[in-house]
């Protein structure tokens, strides 16, 4: 085997495992970007049979000729085509129209040149010289949409460039040496410079998904530092004026007169400390969340802007961004109708009034809800959670509290129950056993050992407490259960097999 044959050989393994695993990373890190990753494989797959059918190896498999003559003219006629489509979807998601109208054109000469060759219409000779001045003219203008976006500031664009650039380059250095008569150093030159253009695209696309990772870093930094614990139960934390400078933090009885409006001289309207700090653990989850989606829902509308700018939006892209939108504004709607919710509770409460009537309502529609409102986090963890309720299941007592009750169980499971970036799977089952409601909810997390199961139901006892948490989530949800509800909840666990918690409530007290 000569130099020649051990080059190719080199260059066909490239572009074959380019062609396998290209589908592959897409399937496994970036769904997004799939058409790119399978553009980047036809792209390769053309490459490396074309020049596999040029080699002398090639007998070693198939012995006819002709056989490879036809292979070699489709797939390298196919090769334009196959650039201009990973072009296309590059730039423009694919809707790119003159892009688009390139590769067809190729697609459709592919054809009309086998036939034409396979009927004695036309020589090899005369498809080559014809397929050369379509690439040309074809490339050029290419070249120029390229380029045009590239002037435009689009970073992907400027990176195609540089690899057309050297794809030509490459070319037409392997024309001229053919036509000089001088001995090139490598043997299939043309070949190297589409090797060069597909790490080209491989390097634009890993740096697109760094700027995507850096992104989401980003609106979850920005998320953290907006619903960061509080810390304190008897003040606020400072803030900063619209000047920048620190203001002090407001004392609890500025706290008070601010939730409830009055100056608590009563002493029916006495809020305790602990009241103020179950409250700020309640209002916090809502107004993360609605933060949270808020800031996603924000770089969506970028993103859309900017395909809208350049051109690229489509159909599909459209009804994603318009069906993402809707979603959104249901998640944030549900949030900010929570801690309303909860505000009013609170300040009724510090009145001395009670906080809401008594109402029949569906409990799976009220679960729903709340899941629907928890569900960026949900899927930010990358969490399944599996509600089995019966439509028909209703109960006479108050909403709200139940929504604290579900909320609080699942955020526990969130900041508990699992290790960062570890995904895992909810079940809550609802159901009616004789005069009771029964909530059985359980996850696959890591569970607890015997010494902290004795003490989850304490105020202020948590495991977490590096992390910001304030160990209330629990003895809020046992406080509503057993005190307000007249239930009863247990709770089973072994480390490393989850939890369980069962539930029990009277079917006509939910208060």
């Amino acid at each position: 085997m000569g130099r020649g044959d051990i080059e190719g050989a080199l260059l066909v393994l490239f572009f074959f495992a380019i062609a396998v695993a290209t589908p592959l990373a897409s399937f496994l890190i970036s769904k997004q970007n799939s058409s790119v990753f399978f553009s980047i494989s036809w792209l390769a797959l053309c490459a490396g049979t074309s020049l596999f059918a040029q080699m002398g190896i090639k007998s070693v498999f198939v012995e006819a000729t002709l056989f490879w003559d036809y292979i070699t003219l489709v797939f390298t006629y196919l090769l334009p085509a196959a650039l201009y489509s990973l072009i296309d979807q590059s730039l423009s998601q694919g809707s790119h129209k003159w892009l688009a109208r390139m590769s067809r054109l190729h697609i459709v000469y592919v054809v009309a040149a086998l036939v034409g060759v396979a009927a004695n219409i036309v020589t090899a000779a005369t498809a080559v010289n014809v397929f050369g001045s379509i690439t040309a003219i074809t490339g050029l203008f290419v070249f120029g949409v390229v380029v045009k976006k590239a002037i435009q500031g689009n970073l992907s664009a400027r990176i195609i460039a540089v690899g057309l650039s050297l794809l030509a380059v490459s070319i037409d250095a392997s024309l001229l040496a053919k036509e000089v008569g001088i001995a090139w150093p490598v043997h299939y030159t043309p070949h190297w410079g589409l090797g060069i253009i597909i790490l080209t695209f491989l390097l634009m696309l890993r740096l697109q998904l760094l700027a995507e990772i850096l992104s989401n870093r980003k609106i979850l930094a920005r998320t953290w530092r907006s619903v960061s614990s509080t810390g304190c139960p008897v003040e606020l934390r400072g803030h900063k004026s619209s000047n920048g400078q620190a203001e002090q933090a407001l004392p609890s009885e500025q706290l008070k007169q601010a939730v409830t409006g009055s100056n608590y001289q009563s002493e029916q309207a006495i809020v305790t400390e602990d009241k103020i700090t179950c409250f700020a653990h309640e209002i916090n989850s809502p107004l993360g969340t609605g933060i949270m989606t808020a800031s996603y829902l924000s770089q969506e509308v970028e993103d859309l802007a900017l395909l809208f700018k350049e051109g690229a939006i489509k159909k599909s892209d459209l009804e994603r961004h318009l069906n993402l939108y809707s979603e959104s504004a249901d998640i944030i709607l549900a949030n900010l109708q929570s801690a309303a919710e909860i505000v009013k509770d609170f300040r009724k409460s510090a009145a001395g009034q009670q906080a809401q009537q008594r109402q029949t309502f569906s409990i799976k529609a009220q679960v729903k809800q709340v899941l629907l409102a928890l569900k960026p986090r949900l899927t930010q963890a990358g969490h399944q959670i599996q509600l089995n309720c019966g439509a028909d299941l209703r109960i006479s007592g108050f909403p709200n509290l139940l929504s604290q009750v579900i909320a609080n169980l699942v955020l526990n499971s969130l900041f508990h129950g699992y290790d960062q970036g570890e995904q895992g799977s909810i079940v809550l089952n609802i159901f009616k056993e004789d005069n009771m409601v029964v909530f059985e909810y359980s996850d696959d997390g890591k569970g607890m050992n015997e010494d902290t199961l004795a003490h989850i139901f304490e105020p202020h006892f948590t495991t977490n407490r590096e992390h910001g948490s304030t160990g209330l989530g629990l003895s809020i949800v046992k406080e509503i259960i057993t005190a307000k509800c007249g239930g009863t909840i247990v709770c089973h666990s072994t480390e490393g097999k989850g939890v369980i918690f069962t539930i029990r409530l009277p079917i006509g007290e939910l208060s």
